[in-house]
């Protein structure tokens, strides 16, 4: 079993943040390492804050690494504007490939994607994060509708950092709704959900649960259903051979995950790679060597 449809590129690397909390040179070059791993296939970007950009490019050197660019510290429409253009201006020196917007951003979707525009970054993805609470809906009409994506927040440093699978399974649904990719962060160190956060206790949830989970929203499942495969902590449940993957009576072509893995689960972000990399080479579902 070689490069596969399900993990490919499914893991930014996220190791400026906690737990994990690397200064800048560490990251860099244990982001260089694992590129240079029979599985480097899997690894997707390195996620940097704006805040942390200058000192990117003091301490990575010559090396090009595809970068996904956290806008944080932004409050008013220059700055994002400003943000945008600085990228720009970057043009080889820095491979920034996509953005991430805090939930904490008070400009519209639609002024993102305007701004974005007029600053000539060409076409690079936009994930907005989102709060899993009432709003939800009406939220991702309007990422929706500006032609920007997602991003969800599945745990943290704190217990109740951590959504509870109700309001993920309304997530996975309601995305699959407007149609729109998404992106995870925190909390997602696991294949299979049930292991305990060591900080905080709180059960995390698994990302072959939220893959499995996101094809049957796609497919118009049942919440309940949906529910049940974020809640599962039965590994024998799931099996995948480089080609189909199975959950209980649910099978899912390789065709279908390229769908969902382009069009839905993107992927997610995680202060550690190669974690996750020893549960699915302990589960058989990509080889050790």
């Amino acid at each position: 079993m070689h490069e596969s449809v399900a993990f490919s590129q499914l893991i930014d690397y996220a190791g400026l943040f906690p737990p994990a909390t690397l200064a800048m040179e560490p990251a860099i070059a244990e982001y260089a390492a694992l590129r240079t791993l029979p599985q480097a296939w899997m690894l997707g970007r390195f996620i940097l804050p704006l805040s942390s950009l200058r000192a990117f490019c003091a301490a990575k050197g010559t090396q090009r690494f595809p970068v996904s660019l956290i806008l944080d510290g932004l409050d008013d429409e220059a700055a994002f504007a400003a943000a945008f253009a600085r990228v720009a201006s970057l043009g080889d020196s820095v491979n920034v490939e996509a953005f991430e917007i805090p939930v904490s951003c008070s400009i519209s979707p639609e002024r993102l994607a305007t701004l974005a525009e007029r600053s000539n970054i060409g076409a690079m993805p936009i994930f907005c994060e989102v709060r899993l609470d009432e709003s939800l809906p009406e939220c991702l009409d309007r990422v929706h509708a500006a032609g920007l994506g997602a991003k969800v927040r599945c745990g943290g440093m704190v217990a109740t950092a951590y959504p509870s699978s109700e309001q993920l399974a309304r997530f996975l649904v309601e995305v699959a709704r407007v149609g729109i990719a998404f992106k995870a962060t925190a909390g997602l160190h696991h294949p299979i959900c049930g292991v305990r956060d060591e900080h905080n206790g709180a059960t995390m949830h698994g990302f072959l649960n939220m893959l499995v989970g996101a094809t049957l929203a796609r497919r118009g499942g049942r919440m309940e259903s949906i529910i049940s495969i974020l809640e599962s902590q039965d590994a024998s449940a799931f099996a995948y051979d480089g080609h189909t993957l199975r959950f209980s009576t649910e099978t899912i072509s390789q065709s279908e995950l390229r769908d969902v893995r382009s069009g839905a689960f993107t992927s997610y972000g995680s202060c550690s790679f190669r974690e996750p990399l020893t549960d699915l080479q302990t589960l058989g579902m990509v080889e050790s060597a």
